[in-house]
């Protein structure tokens, strides 16, 4: 039963795309003509080192794979660019071991976009909680 919920879980996490491509409006619409969108910058940082994360903004799916267990010398573990509107988004945030514990863990935040240009957000994992660290600058790794 277990090899059975491993190959369903593996299935879906090669299906879904992990390119870390942009997520950008649909210029073919007049909708979005009125629309401020802002850059936001998303680092997984440390902490989901060897776990499938799932990454939903509001109800659209952003970011899906399955992270190395391996820590990098400098830089976060996965990135990925996307575009907001102003407002309130609501950060949906899945992550889970895939050594047999069923430990699936879900949070959710919620983050504030119009105070600046540029959004570069940061998320970790530390004692089980997740933390999250927006900046108008990008990360310093080192």
């Amino acid at each position: 039963m277990k090899m059975v919920k491993y190959l369903i879980l593996v299935l879906a996490i090669i299906s879904c795309s992990n390119d870390n491509s942009v997520v950008e409006p649909d210029k073919n619409t007049d909708d979005n003509s009125s629309l401020k969108l802002f850059s936001v910058n998303i680092d997984l940082q440390s902490g989901f080192e060897g776990q499938t994360v799932y990454l939903r903004i509001d109800s659209l799916k952003y970011y899906n794979a399955l992270l190395s267990e391996y820590v990098p010398v400098a830089g976060p573990l996965s990135s990925f660019k996307t575009f907001l509107e102003e407002g309130n988004h609501k950060l949906f945030l899945i992550r889970n071991r895939l050594d047999g514990t069923n430990s699936t863990k879900v949070d959710s935040t919620e983050i504030e976009i119009g105070n600046f240009e540029k959004y570069f957000i940061g998320l970790s994992v530390y004692n089980d909680s997740v933390y999250v660290e927006i900046q108008d600058i990008p990360f310093l790794y080192m």
